[in-house]
């Protein structure tokens, strides 16, 4: 990640060029492919500063990073393995294989709250489905430093909501207020389904988010 532009280039001295004032975050287990995904997550934590999402399919996790105005600091470098509820967080998928992660994106305020909301993909979770994922919404709060995407405690849909399909959602990203009902959208995308024709679908926001949708529902 590079800060900047103002000082975003620092000579020190070398005779090699500049440094570039950035942050790493770096994956912690092998063939974990942390980085897959990247996206902005807006202010998930509500502090007033933006987050980063993080997706990690090859081990089911997806992490958020939370903004602070320490990474300020030269060549700061952070494990993702060790984010502990302050700096940020990891969710992790329902099942090993079912690619959590695979796309991230910001939900925007997806249930109306006042506060940014996550969408990951983690297009073979559908244990039931030849072809087939769920895509989870986080709604945003304050959060521990590790959750399940369909926490067993709370599935009511208070904390967030699982959107069910029988094909492979490659592609979340928030659609704006699609259908100018106040609420934020998201769009999900299905390239790969049955005929390989591709289906976008649009989930709408609201203030009343189902713990789970189906799809082929909609």
């Amino acid at each position: 990640m590079n800060f900047g532009p103002e000082g975003s280039l620092t000579n020190t001295g070398r005779r090699d060029g500049y440094y570039v004032n950035a942050a790493s975050f770096q994956g912690f287990e092998p063939d974990g492919t942390s980085g897959v995904s990247v996206a902005p997550a807006g202010d998930v934590d509500g502090d007033g500063m933006d987050d980063i999402l993080i997706g990690a399919p090859g081990v089911k996790q997806a992490y958020v990073l939370f903004g602070s105005s320490g990474y300020a600091a030269f060549r700061r470098q952070l494990t993702m393995g060790n984010l502990n509820g302050f700096d940020g967080f990891k969710m992790y998928g329902e099942h090993a294989g079912d690619c959590a992660g695979y796309d991230v994106a910001a939900a925007g305020d997806f249930n109306n709250d006042g506060v940014d909301d996550l969408v990951v993909s983690a297009m073979l979770s559908n244990a039931g489905e030849v072809d087939g994922g769920n895509t989870y919404v986080i709604f945003g709060s304050q959060f521990d430093a590790k959750l399940d995407m369909i926490p067993k405690k709370k599935p009511d849909g208070t904390y967030g909501a699982a959107i069910i399909a029988d094909c492979d959602i490659e592609v979340v990203s928030s659609a704006g207020d699609f259908n100018d009902d106040g609420f934020e959208d998201m769009a999900l995308a299905c390239p790969s389904n049955a005929d390989g024709s591709g289906t976008v679908f649009i989930v709408f926001g609201g203030d009343a988010i189902k713990a789970s949708t189906e799809l082929s529902d909609l």
